[in-house]
Parts: C-alpha cells; sequence; structure tokens
C-alpha cells in the first residue's frame, strides 16, 4: 500500500502487510520452527495471517522470546522467583538464569536497532519518550535507550507492548478475560504503552 520500504519503516509504522509479504516469501514452515526456537510453545496453526498475530500466545512467551534481542541472541527462559529469602535475609533458594543460543549476535543488534526505531519520533512506540517517568524517578539512574513494539488485535480485543533495554525487558498486555473489543482506538500505542515505564 505504501510501495517500496525498508523493513525498519514497517516496524515502525506496524505496518502488517510488510510482515505479510515477509511469511510468504519465508514460507510458513520456518515462521513457525522459528517461533519454537525463541521459546513459543503455543500451537501455531501454518496460515498467513501468523504475520499479524491471528494465534494468541501467553504473553510470558512473548516476553521470554523478546530477551532474545538485548542478550545478544540469546534467550533467558522466565522464572517466576528469583530468591526465597529468611527473615534474616539470608538466600535459602534462588533461581538460576539459564540462557538458550537462537540468533547470532549479529542478528540480535539488527533487531534491537531497528527496535529501537519503533520508539522514536514517528514510530508506535514513541510514546515512552515523553512518559514522565522516563529519567525522572531517582531509583532509575541510567537513560532509557528502549527497543520495543506495539501490537493490536482485530476489533481492539488485545493491545500490547513489549519494550526492552540492556538491564531489562517488560510486556505489558491489555485485554479482558471474555475477549471482548477494548474499544474503538485502543491499540496497543494507546492502551498498553502508557503502563510500561512504570512497572
Amino acid at each position: 500500500y505504501f510501495g517500496y520500504t525498508r523493513m525498519r519503516e514497517g516496524l515502525r509504522k506496524s505496518r502488517n502487510i510488510y510482515s505479510a509479504k515477509m511469511t510468504y516469501d519465508i514460507g510458513l514452515d520456518k515462521i513457525i520452527q522459528n517461533a519454537h526456537r525463541f521459546g513459543i510453545s503455543t500451537k501455531l496453526h501454518p496460515v498467513y495471517s501468523l504475520a499479524v498475530g491471528s494465534v494468541e500466545v501467553l504473553p510470558y512467551q512473548l516476553i521470554s522470546a523478546y530477551t532474545t534481542f538485548p542478550n545478544n541472541g540469546e534467550r533467558t527462559k522466565p522464572i517466576f522467583i528469583r530468591r526465597v529469602e529468611d527473615s534474616h535475609g539470608n538466600i535459602l533458594e534462588s533461581a538460576v538464569i539459564e540462557k538458550i543460543r537462537v540468533v547470532d549476535e549479529q542478528t540480535a543488534y539488527i533487531m534491537t536497532n531497528m527496535m529501537q526505531s519503533v520508539t522514536e519520533p514517528g514510530g508506535t512506540g514513541a510514546g515512552i519518550r515523553w512518559q514522565p517517568a522516563i529519567g525522572d524517578i531517582p531509583s532509575i539512574s541510567y537513560k532509557w535507550t528502549a527497543g520495543g513494539k506495539t501490537g493490536t488485535t482485530d476489533d481492539f480485543r488485545d493491545a500490547w507492548f513489549i519494550g526492552y533495554n540492556k538491564k531489562l525487558v517488560t510486556g505489558i498486555w491489555v485485554g479482558f478475560d471474555d475477549n471482548r473489543s477494548l474499544g474503538h482506538g485502543k491499540s496497543g500505542a494507546s492502551a498498553a504503552l502508557p503502563v510500561w515505564p512504570f512497572v
């Protein structure tokens, strides 16, 4: 619809036609194999609408998949309890962080760089730049150089934003348990992204 466009611009503007075309070019089997390598264990049907999120994926799987990019191509397996301490602060048990190589460092760098475009002016995730939480909270001593991606499903039923930097990957999902619409215009950029800097 916009003619020849770089994938960076397609991601930045959430123009799904480019993702759909890439899915067609690469092939569904390869797309599904790669999704599993990234930790998506949900059953994925071989349909071209995968490119635009036609199959619902559990948020923790998607967030885990995104850990690949800031970790130089290694995906971090989700942990739900980091450590257990007694009343004196002694560590009784701690989780071991497990990383799995998914892509090479160059690919991870390129993807991170492209997804940083999403959070720059003109991108669907640019809203994180004007949030007052960025750089204004004393406990956050570093500046956010974030990458990320917004997402919206049909009829505004789900809105999400996953953002990351070298220290943190956080995903926000907004929706109803009964899968009804959030309301017209409630996209990932307007419903989920404003929450992200405060988590």
